[in-house]
């Protein structure tokens, strides 16, 4: 599908998704990026920032917490939707797919 449709941001985060699964890094880190170059925040402001929350997702799942946690405080404090909800403490606090920051003394900074 992504071959038919190489601008279709959906594919290319579930190809990075996908990647991540694997643990194929290097790989998620370049759909991640490429993602990214198609969609810039400046794009459109929405959809940056469902790029922006994808890729904090992504991250979360190959390790990358740095990134991930500011790309989640900065999503905090922007007027935005998201994929499912808009990121709040409440939705931080209950999504299962950002279990692997819990461990990480900035998490709890973020809920509160």
């Amino acid at each position: 599908m992504l071959e038919r449709q190489p601008d279709n941001p959906w594919l290319l985060g579930e190809l990075a998704m996908a990647h991540a699964g694997l643990g194929d890094e290097k790989a998620t880190m370049a759909a991640l990026d490429l993602l990214l170059a198609m969609q810039p925040e400046s794009k459109s402001a929405v959809t940056g920032r469902l790029v922006l929350e994808g890729r904090a997702r992504v991250l979360t799942r190959i390790g990358h917490k740095d990134e991930a946690i500011a790309r989640l405080s900065y999503l905090m404090n922007v007027p935005c939707g998201g994929l499912l909800a808009p990121i709040t403490q409440a939705s931080l606090h209950l999504d299962l797919e950002f279990d692997p920051l819990r461990g990480d003394p900035r998490f709890p900074a973020l809920l509160r």
